[in-house]
This record gives structure tokens, sequence and C-alpha cells, in this order.
């Protein structure tokens, strides 16, 4: 049984459970200087903002590259937007969000939807893709490369919780569906699914997941190092496939922690605790504070560039036993 990971390592794990690309492969996708990121999608990418590792693991793919990254995920959310809506229909919560992104001006935008939809059963994937194509049709207008994330499978955390076998079965056609519509719009496809499935016997853990479903700090920081990789398809020095008694990380705490604070301030900015009273209906009793929110972006500034010299550093390598 893996033992827990101190969130002060980079879970660099990930590189021996599943194995290392070929310098010769061909070349993944590439984010270059200036380009932000919009993370659009549910559960997966909202908790990861929590955590700090996802963004941790692509920042460190282009250490010399000033990127930014902008957190739009919803827990619970689908393609139709329908967590989004609060306290209006789900199509108003659709048109909010299609205006956040666009009031972003993304160059890049990553979309992980089919985690939810899933839960309808295969009879829903045509109705999941239709709309996934309106959604990427009305993104279409800020001109961003879109990359498209596979829904990850569940996990088996064992009794008293129910074995996910049968649902990941359904939940595997909505991955090959997401990804049909990748290749049919030439869009990047970032296959979650394949290296977790290969090694789920040994990734079932109450260390990886909460309850099968939700990633833990160590579960995140183990998937987003695959996320990183799948995404840039950048060779790695990890030694050997097999999972061993010691393993390389990299010291990156500062680094995280400086993008969880970005994440949290950003956070604050587009999803105020009081959201109702500042833009909804009940904005005619605090609308004034609206513009009080903006304060949050001359912080946001500072940390990124702060998050931009910590990756610059050279990190430090170091071992530990597991």
């Amino acid at each position: 049984m893996l033992k827990s990971l101190h969130s002060s390592l980079f879970a660099i794990v990930a590189l021996t459970l599943f194995g290392v690309h070929s310098a010769e492969a061909a070349p993944g996708f590439q984010l270059a200087e200036h380009d932000r990121v919009v993370l659009l999608g549910d559960t997966f990418f909202e908790r990861a903002q929590r955590y700090g590792w996802l963004e941790t693991a692509v920042q460190l793919q282009f250490p010399e590259e000033n990127i930014q990254f902008r957190n739009l995920g919803w827990s619970g959310d689908t393609v139709f937007a329908e967590s989004r809506g609060i306290f209006d229909p789900p199509a108003k919560g659709y048109a909010r969000m299609l205006e956040q992104v666009r009031d972003l001006k993304p160059t890049v935008i990553m979309l992980n939807y089919g985690g939810n939809e899933a839960f309808n059963g295969p009879d829903y994937i045509d109705t999941f893709i239709k709309q996934y194509v309106k959604l990427l049709n009305d993104l279409s207008s800020t001109k961003a490369r879109l990359v498209l994330v596979s829904p990850l499978p569940l996990l088996n955390a064992g009794p008293p919780l129910p074995n996910l076998d049968s649902h990941n079965a359904v939940r595997k056609q909505f991955v090959a569906a997401v990804q049909q519509l990748a290749d049919d719009r030439s869009l990047y496809f970032v296959d979650m699914w394949s290296p977790i499935e290969n090694k789920l016997d040994l990734l079932s853990s109450t260390q990886i997941t909460e309850e099968g479903v939700h990633l833990t700090n160590f579960g995140y920081g183990i998937v987003s190092t695959i996320f990183a990789q799948t995404l840039t398809d950048k060779p790695t020095t990890a030694p050997g496939t097999d999972f061993g008694p010691s393993v390389a990380m990299l010291d990156v705490e500062e680094l995280r922690q400086a993008i969880v604070k970005k994440n949290r301030m950003y956070f604050y900015r587009w999803r105020p605790q009081n959201v109702t009273y500042l833009f909804l209906f009940r904005k005619h009793e605090q609308g004034n504070n609206a513009q009080e929110v903006d304060d949050f972006l001359p912080i946001i500034s500072r940390l990124e560039k702060q998050i931009f010299e910590l990756k610059a550093k050279p990190q430090k390598a170091t071992t530990k036993d597991l």
C-alpha cells in the first residue's frame, strides 16, 4: 500500500508508475510565451486549484515561458452548464460562462467534460456530444486553441463503498465519444483514461481518492504529472517502468503554494461568496461594492510574477521511500 506523500514534494512518482516517453516521440501540445490558458470543466478542474499540482506540473514543462492560467472549473458541471445557473436556469449560467471565458481573452482553452454526463448512461452520449459541439462552436469566437481532456476512470476504494467497474464501462464509452469529437474537429486530445486504467489495481487506494471519485492531494500529484506528460509528450529521465521502493521527486512546494494562492485570489474575484448581492437579483442592496472584486487583480499579477520567477529556478531533486 502506498504511504502518504508529504505535500512539499512534487509527485513524480507517476513517472515510475506509468513509464517514460521516448525522446523521439511526436511533439505534444505546446504552450508559448504569454499564453493564457483557461480551464473549463467539472469537478476535476475545480478541485485542482485547491492543491495546485495540475498547474505546477504543466508550468514546469515550460520553465522559460510566461504562461497564465485561469481556472473556471465548476464542480458537478456539464456541457449544459447545469451547475452554473445558481438561482437562474442553466441557460443563463451557460451564457455567463461564455461571457466570462471571452472576457479573459484566452489563447488556449482546455475542456474536461463527460464525467458527470456518464451517469445518465450510454443512451445520453448523443445528447452530450451534440451540446459539446455547440459549446465548441460558441467558443470558436475566442480564436483560442482548444484541447479536449478525457474523463478519468473512477477508482475502487474497497468495501463498504460500491464496486465501480460497471460504471467505468459506461464512462469509457464517453471517453471514446470525446476522442472521436476531437478527431473530427482536429483538436488535441489528452487521454487521461488509458494510463490510469492500466494501473487501476495499484491506484485503487484511499491514498489516491477520498471515496473512489474525488482525488486527494496525493492523487492530484500523481494524476497531474500524467496530465502534463500526456499533454506535452515531453521525455523524462525517470528510470524504469515499475513502481519501486524509492522514487525521484522535485521539491517545488514554494512554487505550488504560490499557484494555490493565486488560484484562491482569482476564485474570490470571479466567484465571490456574496455573488447574489454583488451581481445577481439582490445587487440593488450591495451592488455598489461589486467594483471591489477588481482589487484582487493586482494581487493576482504579483503572484503570477512570483510564479514565473520560481518556476525558472532549478528545482531540487530528492528521493523518498513509499
